[in-house]
């Protein structure tokens, strides 16, 4: 398939479902072909430290890691959709915008950050092996839609808009 083709399928996909966008502020996902279900910010269990103090020790040349865990086996939101879109409307930014893939441990679902792999587009930190981009499309209203550029395994999900804190979990079955 042509680079060409490949951008009008992803263009399609992305507009799918915009008729009946949310007005309200938030983060959604498209559940079908026309319900957007608002995605809540993920139950946040614990978080851990770890390294710290050898990274105090040689003052800054080793890395530490905070380990955060996510309360539960399993995301309350599922899809069998392995491209699901997304829409933003309020605060966002397309730019900061991810989608982590989160380990299942001990009934938790967990995901780790550094801040020695923070970037501008990983501001969290998270590791670039867990990581999914997403192609954007913004609309006139500053709103703009969010789909994953590859599409997405079974597995547990958190969908990042700048930092943890914005975090709202998903699962793909």
């Amino acid at each position: 398939m042509n680079w060409f083709a490949l951008l009008l399928i992803l263009e399609s996909a992305l507009v799918a479902g915009i008729d009946n966008a949310p007005r309200e502020a938030g983060v959604y996902m498209l559940r079908g072909d026309a319900e957007w279900v608002e995605l809540e910010p993920a139950p946040v269990a614990g978080a851990r430290t770890r390294g710290l103090e050898m990274f105090i020790e040689t003052g800054g040349y080793t890395r530490f890691f905070v380990d955060i865990a996510f309360a539960g086996e399993k995301a309350a939101w599922r899809t069998t959709d392995r491209s699901p879109r997304f829409f933003f409307r309020g605060p966002f930014s397309p730019a900061d915008l991810l989608i982590v893939r989160l380990t299942p441990r001990g009934g938790r679902r967990l995901g780790r950050t550094s801040p020695g792999s923070a970037s501008v587009t990983n501001k969290a930190g998270f590791p670039h092996a867990d990581l999914v981009r997403l192609r954007t499309s913004v609309r006139d209203d500053g709103s703009f839609l969010a789909i994953p550029e590859d599409p997405l395994s079974p597995g547990e999900y958190l969908l990042v808009a700048g930092d943890v804190d914005s975090g709202r979990d998903f699962g793909v079955d």
